[in-house]
């Protein structure tokens, strides 16, 4: 008798033991329970900045990230450009076929710049010397480019009557001083870059090229743009 009892416990504390094993997912066949982790570099900046996370999870086979700020990823490694400072709540949630498991971390970014001015220089790369359908922008000569900045339909700064370049030919580089009067505030707010042909009454736009502010993290002091066959650089102050 004393002999089945001492099997019983042996047999029940041996249960417990695996029951109660937090690297063990609770089920028939024992499987690894997933153990969500991860780091990351590039907080601690002034917004809008990139974040990079590594994923360190095991036992997991997909993953899903919530950044804090409204935005998701499905990526095992991925990055995040923050636009605003602020401290967020970053959640990695790991699923594997034993389960799923959430790590949940702070990510600070320092308040950053409100303002960008394009200042100093705005140059015209590569323009579109044809227009779209074929043919030339002026059948006799180069066309007469100036430029406009605008933001949603109001023009912000437009050199058509103060820095008219005409007869622009294949090479040439028109390029603008610009006074510190054209600004982006809040960063979320856009400008456009619109290249015109004069042609007296009926102006022609040749191209369009937009600045995204929070598309520039760290805020470079030249910023270059593109869109098709135009491409811009200009000199952006942060404030």
């Amino acid at each position: 008798m004393k002999k089945i009892r001492y099997l019983l416990l042996i047999v029940l504390a041996y249960s417990c033991s695996k029951k109660d094993d937090p690297g063990l997912n609770n089920n028939n066949n024992n499987t690894p329970a997933p153990a969500a982790e991860f780091i990351f570099s590039g907080d601690n900046v002034p917004a809008p900045a990139e974040v990079a996370f590594t994923n360190q999870s095991t036992n997991a086979a997909s993953y899903s990230w919530n950044f804090g700020d409204g935005n998701n990823s499905t990526q095992a490694n991925p990055s995040h450009i923050y636009v605003s400072g602020g401290t967020y709540n970053v959640t990695l949630t790991a699923t594997g076929t034993g389960g799923t498991n959430s790590k949940t971390k702070s990510v600070t970014l320092l308040a950053g710049p409100t303002t960008a001015v394009l200042d100093d220089l705005i140059v015209l790369d590569t323009l579109p010397y044809l227009k779209p359908g074929g043919g030339s922008w002026d059948p006799t000569d180069g066309p007469d480019v100036y430029i406009k900045i605008t933001r949603n339909s109001v023009v912000l700064y437009s050199t058509e009557t103060t820095g008219l370049y005409p007869n622009v030919n294949m090479g040439a580089q028109p390029a603008w001083v610009v006074f510190p009067s054209v600004f982006i505030t809040p960063l979320t707010n856009n400008a456009v870059i619109e290249v015109w042909d004069d042609d007296g009454a009926t102006d022609e736009l040749m191209a369009t090229a937009t600045f995204i502010p929070a598309n520039h993290p760290g805020q470079p002091s030249t910023v270059t743009i593109s869109n098709g066959d135009l491409r811009v650089t200009f000199s952006v102050m942060w404030q």
